[in-house]
């Protein structure tokens, strides 16, 4: 790709859908094999999963769409030299019951195996089963009913809306974290289904604390002078912790607390782990607009 001047390198798309076999549109336009299109004479579409590469930096409107199934779309952005993902599409059938009820939607989240949608509305959630075509709706508490955050167990049978538990099988609470969780900031479920991890303040310091759910006990696993976020992997913490000066992506084993690996960043105050399903530790700086691919 020629710019004035020199190069320019181009980017690539990493696109997945479940199901998979879903047509790409980039601007409206289908993509298809250039090669299996010309030798054949035919139209050779691709389809998910697919990464389409030399990319030219720019803003995309890309479209994912499979017969007897709602079409996604989004504006997405390819930088110089890196690639943009949307992998964790979910696309819904066209025969799944309408939410009728009337208020806006604040939010809608998809549940780890792709199975349930749910939807904040006014005072409660909507909880779509996609391969029953049945709607469960959860009258939420007050304070529950602005969130903009779901978060679902790894085994979707709880969700999470502002620190309340409910189950997603009848939509009773199981357990209220507002006092035990509260001051409490990047809130996340943890390996099993009845972990709960987040950053608390304390003293000036930052602790990385887990809350269990049977066992109603609450334990620190690790604090830092300032913490900002973290991601959980096979049994290991990953987080930023920032000084004055600088910025450190750290590692520490879960059981123990014990940090086994620490690399200098510049400072930032808005780094950010995305993408946590993918095998390297994708974190952001969104600040100087930098992508780490860590190797845990």
């Amino acid at each position: 790709n020629i710019k004035r001047g020199g190069f320019q390198k181009t980017g690539m798309l990493v696109l997945d859908t479940v199901p998979p076999g879903a047509k790409i549109y980039l601007n409206g336009k289908p993509q298809q094999l250039f090669f299996k299109k010309y030798f054949s004479g035919g139209e050779s579409f691709v389809s998910t999963p697919a990464k389409i590469k030399n990319i030219a930096p720019g803003e995309y409107i890309v479209k994912m769409e499979k017969d007897g199934y709602s079409p996604w779309e989004k504006k997405l952005s390819v930088f110089s030299g890196m690639s943009a993902y949307a992998e964790d599409v979910s696309l819904f059938k066209k025969s799944l019951p309408l939410i009728t009820a009337a208020g806006k939607i604040k939010n809608v989240s998809s549940s780890p195996d792709k199975k349930y949608l749910a939807a904040v509305q006014n005072e409660k959630i909507n909880i779509i089963d996609t391969d029953k075509n049945a709607l469960l709706t959860i009258n939420t508490e007050k304070s529950a009913s602005g969130t903009n955050e779901i978060l679902w167990s790894p085994d979707n049978k709880k969700i999470m809306a502002e620190r309340i538990i409910y189950s997603t099988g009848d939509g009773s609470i199981e357990f209220n974290l507002g006092k035990t969780a509260s001051d409490s900031s990047d809130i996340k479920w943890g390996e099993n289904n009845d972990e709960i991890f987040y950053i608390k303040k304390s003293k000036g310091e930052s602790l990385i604390n887990s809350f269990n759910l049977t066992t109603k006990e609450e334990k620190s696993i690790l604090k830092e002078k300032e913490i900002t976020v973290f991601i959980i992997k096979a049994g290991r913490l990953y987080y930023i912790s920032r000084g004055l000066a600088r910025s450190d992506f750290k590692a520490a084993e879960i059981s123990s607390g014990k940090i086994i690996s620490s690399i200098e960043l510049p400072y930032s105050s808005e780094y950010e782990f995305i993408n946590p399903a993918q095998e390297l530790i994708n974190l952001i700086d969104k600040k100087h607009q930098t992508l780490y691919l860590i190797n845990p």
